[in-house]
């Protein structure tokens, strides 16, 4: 059956994840310090933070000054939209944008006034942190962006230890299990781990990791598992694929203790750096079967922003993934949205060409299912798709189905019985 889903954050809201706006206000309360690998963490308690050294304070007083005076900024640009609410992505897009530019990774002189400002604005601060200004704008915009990632990673951990609302999931078992011998993918827009958790293993779930064969728990990135060939298995199938990526994915390098340290072993380490899921919550000392060490390098692996994440869709984990939903668009004559708002500027573009650039366009249909009415989906999304909408309703390609998957739930037969057959 020719057919693949798309799953937005209002999946995960069903199942009791925080929303944006609970996020967003996590990230400006700034209740947190920087941990001993530099990831930051939560304070625990009023004495907790009394034990502050003055660095730390200090470092996280900035990033909240930094991350409200860009929320006034933001919040001029949307002030004339009542339901627009700046958010932690609007945060991240901007910290993101004047970073690049000081660093020189995408340079770019239109906001060169709006660095000149911050310069200004933020002078006190940044006179705490060095010498530097420009270089400590830079470095303050970098820490905030990781920050933002790490709170949001946090927030969404902390559901995986609670038995989430998962009656609305269903549907992708029915699916998977309808579908054949072929498979079903699932593309999905979150963080979280809600999909993980909720398969079954009657369900031979494929996502791009290899089963663990290091003897550390750790599951390595390998795509080419993508590519298994479709025919008689014992288990329904479903490839999950999460376009922007995951709290449990991280970068791993591997180190022989012997030689560590030295420029040998670090150009090594860099060579065989990989991606990879960990299940063993503590690597320290322990070594796998060929006697190197593994350690963490950097946060999770998830992507946090607006218009941003476009650059990243090129780049190694996220650019393999991204053509694998191009390529399943391609091979689809259904696609079946549910609880994405179409604020992905590249996302919509994807869907919006499958829709209408395509000769085979008027073999293919769009299902969409979300809690919000159709008037208020078509007000909420970006151009490329609020621009068509109506027409594709109209034309009946675009099927509207509203549903809050926090309280109810859609049938696969309902999905089914709107399906096509492009044969």
């Amino acid at each position: 059956m020719n057919v693949c889903f798309l799953l937005g954050s209002g999946i995960s809201i069903g199942a009791g994840f925080p929303p944006m706006s609970r996020i967003t206000d996590e990230v400006l309360r700034g209740n947190y310090r920087r941990g001993t690998h530099g990831s930051f963490r939560p304070i625990g308690s009023t004495s907790e933070i009394n034990m502050l050294d003055t660095a730390s304070a200090d470092e996280m007083k900035g990033i909240q000054t930094f991350l409200r005076w860009l929320e006034v900024r933001a919040a001029r640009r949307y002030e004339r939209d009542t339901s627009r609410p700046v958010n932690y992505e609007d945060l991240a897009y901007l910290a993101g944008q004047i970073y690049d530019d000081i660093y020189g990774d995408y340079e770019n002189p239109a906001i060169a006034p709006f660095i000149t400002e911050a310069l200004s604005s933020l002078w006190e601060i940044l006179s705490k942190l060095g010498n530097n200004p420009t270089e400590r704008l830079g470095t303050l915009a970098g820490d905030t962006v990781d920050f933002i990632r790490d709170v949001v990673g946090i927030m969404l951990a902390q559901n995986n230890t609670i038995t989430a609302r998962m009656e609305h999931l269903k549907m992708f078992l029915d699916a998977a299990r309808d579908v054949g011998d072929s498979g079903l993918d699932v593309f999905t827009l979150n963080h979280d781990l809600l999909l993980e958790r909720y398969f079954p293993d009657e369900i031979d779930v494929v996502d791009g990791f290899e089963r663990e064969d290091i003897g550390l728990g750790i599951r390595r990135w390998k795509p080419l598992l993508f590519e298994r060939v479709a025919g008689k298995r014992a288990k329904p199938l479903i490839r999950l694929f999460k376009l922007h990526g995951s709290i449990g994915w991280r970068r791993i390098q591997p180190h022989t203790p012997r030689e560590r340290g030295t420029e040998a072993d670090q150009e090594r380490s860099r060579q065989d750096e990989y991606v990879g899921i960990r299940s063993n919550p503590d690597l320290k000392g322990e070594t796998d079967r060929s006697g190197r060490v593994h350690e963490e390098v950097g946060r999770s692996l998830l992507l946090a922003g607006t218009f941003n994440k476009m650059l990243d869709y090129t780049r190694h984990i996220f650019l393999e993934l991204h053509y694998r939903f191009h390529r399943a668009l391609a091979d689809s004559a259904n696609l079946v949205v549910c609880g994405y708002g179409f604020g992905d500027k590249g996302i919509n573009g994807r869907i919006a060409e499958w829709m209408c650039v395509s000769p085979e366009s008027a073999k293919r249909r769009l299902i969409v299912i979300d809690k919000r009415s159709f008037k208020e989906t078509r007000m909420a999304a970006r151009p490329a798709i609020a621009g068509e909408i109506c027409s594709w309703k109209q034309r009946k390609v675009l099927v509207y189905r509203q549903c809050d998957f926090a309280t109810e739930a859609v049938s696969w037969d309902e999905i089914k019985s709107n399906l096509i057959d492009a044969t």
